[in-house]
């Protein structure tokens, strides 16, 4: 017999986040289910999740492994909670809502300029909104401007990553250049920005 309260799927691979939004939503009365392609998302240990379900992010269709969870356990929602996950559900949503509602999201033509540190920075540079200036690995006047301007340190930053992964401290010219040299067939996937000193402030938002 159907569980009287509704049925939330998450749908995502980082466990703090995941953690987060179980700790926003735990005492509204849902149940909830999880689908991960990450076999150690400690979400999946919470007390609060009924059944976890695993797909590959390189071999399975994620479309069809939600569709196939929601319609098995009476799903009423769905709701990813990572980038890439809110893109493929946003990218699929008109055929997925014929099978449960799903989480609001954003156009993926924006999305990926949001997710892509590069594209990012362009776009709010062209659009006036203030942001931390920037350069790029393959582009020198870039550089320069940039050291001139802002100094060392910089942080080298590759353009798809998100929490931090990756990001390097640049401290000189010799180590920028060495860096340049070691990436030669690869200077797209980075750029450069200063090194500022801040607090680094986050908040998890959920709406009714």
């Amino acid at each position: 017999m159907r569980s009287k309260k509704k049925n939330i799927l998450l749908v995502g691979y980082d466990s703090n986040i995941g953690l987060g939004v179980l700790a926003c939503l735990r005492n509204q009365g849902f149940e909830f289910y999880l689908l991960t392609h990450n076999t150690k998302n400690a979400v999946k240990y919470s007390r609060y999740i009924q059944k976890t379900f695993y797909y590959h992010a390189a071999n399975d269709s994620l479309k069809e492994k939600i569709i196939s969870v929601v319609n098995q356990y009476d799903i009423d929602f769905i709701m990813p909670y990572d980038e890439l996950e809110i893109r493929e559900v946003t990218l699929h949503k008109e055929e997925l809502i014929k099978h449960a509602p799903c989480v609001l999201g954003t156009d993926p033509a924006y999305f990926d300029i949001g997710i892509h540190k590069l594209n990012l920075a362009k776009f709010l540079t062209e659009k006036g909104i203030p942001c931390p200036p920037f350069a790029t690995l393959d582009n020198i006047e870039q550089q320069e401007l940039l050291i001139k301007n802002v100094g060392f340190p910089l942080l080298l930053k590759p353009v798809r990553m998100a929490s931090g992964r990756m990001i390097q401290k640049v401290y000189d010219q010799q180590s920028l250049n060495n860096i340049i040299e070691e990436n030669r067939d690869n200077l797209s996937n980075f750029l450069l920005q200063p090194f500022i000193i801040g607090s680094d402030v986050t908040c998890n938002v959920i709406c009714k």
